[in-house]
């Protein structure tokens, strides 16, 4: 039972998708802060969201609220600024959308009352431009950030934003369903998986898991399949996941006589099923940008190329160490990218000593709990 003295927060949201419950459950179960939740129960894309029984199996306690979709970007949280009149908390988290007009509200009635306001967000990972300088101006009404990557808080403190004001929490998945699930997987397994799913099941395994979209770049990946393919180098490649590009990668893959080496797997949501396919590959390759889906390669001990300009990428690449949980090449540049792929599948031939180091980054920097302490390091 918690002490009276602990601290209550409020952590807002337009709403919770589904993957953010294993830190909404961690941060419930915590013994220093009594958390609760408030968002909105529609979004504006099509996405899992949390459902009534996740979140009473997970003893999270979640109020809803209604979301007023304003155009594309900008919302209005009807029933916000009541809940705040009508309950007490000594901090309040919100989602830190510079397009959600009632969070700026929000925030200046908190101030006044003496509570203290968070933003969570990605901070300003571009500069310069009108949108930099609007978001810096939100980001001044809060007490403080909790950002998704250093490179966020470095950019910040650029723009003249104390240190002790911006807090690194990362991101995560499900860890403790991930990290059940890896420590039944062997070896035995994983080779029967890729003899199931290629043609030439010895060849090294590319993989890419995630929605198969435009800012992924993924038909570079078809094309270095070809063109290694030309210099005598031959490759497997696993698409998991499904999307717009689909259908044009699949017409690619016809046209370059690839049908043998490249399979479509399609989406999936079952854990214990992706777990083998990804463990099986040899690397994950994102020509675009990287988001979870490095964070779900790792997970399963599988490393990670992607590209090495931090503006025009999701935060999670920072889980990509140089050598050590994958590698990273020049933004747009396919030479870049056979290097990498051929260096990585060359030089880094203990599989074991990987995957490790995998398991490692995740363990260390990547899971609920470590967030959860983050968050409590800011409240």
């Amino acid at each position: 039972m918690l002490n009276k003295k602990h601290k209550k927060v409020l952590v807002v949201y337009h709403y919770f998708a589904h993957y953010r419950l294993p830190v909404m459950s961690a941060m419930s179960q915590n013994e220093s802060a009594e958390f609760s939740f408030l968002s909105g129960s529609t979004s504006d894309i099509n996405i899992e969201k949390v459902s009534n029984a996740d979140l009473e199996r997970k003893n999270v306690k979640l109020k809803y609220i209604e979301n007023k979709w304003l155009g594309s970007n900008w919302l209005w949280q009807k029933g916000l600024i009541n809940h705040l009149r009508n309950n007490k908390y000594d901090s309040v988290i919100f989602l830190g959308s510079p397009y959600f007009i009632s969070t700026w509200l929000a925030s200046i009635y908190l101030k006044i009352k003496g509570t203290k306001v968070l933003f969570w967000t990605h901070g300003v990972v571009r500069n310069g431009g009108l949108k930099d300088t609007f978001r810096k101006l939100f980001f001044k009404l809060a007490d403080g950030l909790l950002l998704y990557s250093n490179y966020a808080k470095e950019n910040l403190m650029k723009h003249g934003f104390v240190p002790e004001k911006l807090q690194v929490i990362n991101n995560s998945l499900d860890y403790d369903k991930h990290l059940e699930i890896r420590q039944s997987l062997n070896a035995e397994d994983l080779a029967l998986k890729k003899q199931d799913t290629f043609k030439l099941p010895e060849l090294p395994t590319l993989l890419f898991i995630g929605r198969l979209t435009p800012q992924k770049k993924l038909i570079n990946l078809i094309h270095l399949i070809e063109n290694m393919r030309n210099k005598g180098s031959q490759f497997n490649l696993l698409f998991i996941g499904d999307g717009e590009e689909r259908s044009l990668l699949e017409k690619e893959v016809g046209a370059k006589g690839l049908l043998d080496f490249v399979s479509f797997y399609g989406a999936c949501h079952d854990e214990a099923e992706l777990a083998p396919l990804i463990a099986m590959c040899d690397v994950c390759v994102s020509p675009g940008e990287v988001g979870l889906t490095a964070i779900h390669s790792l997970s399963f001990g599988t490393p990670v190329i992607t590209h090495n300009e931090p503006m025009y990428q999701m935060p999670e690449f920072e889980s990509i160490k140089e050598g050590y949980t994958g590698s990273l090449c020049d933004k747009d540049d396919l030479i870049s990218l056979e290097l990498c792929v051929t260096n990585w599948i060359n030089e880094h031939t203990d599989r074991d000593l990987i995957r490790t180091n995998c398991y490692e980054m995740i363990d260390s920097f990547y899971t609920p709990q470590f967030q959860v302490e983050a968050i409590l390091k800011s409240v």
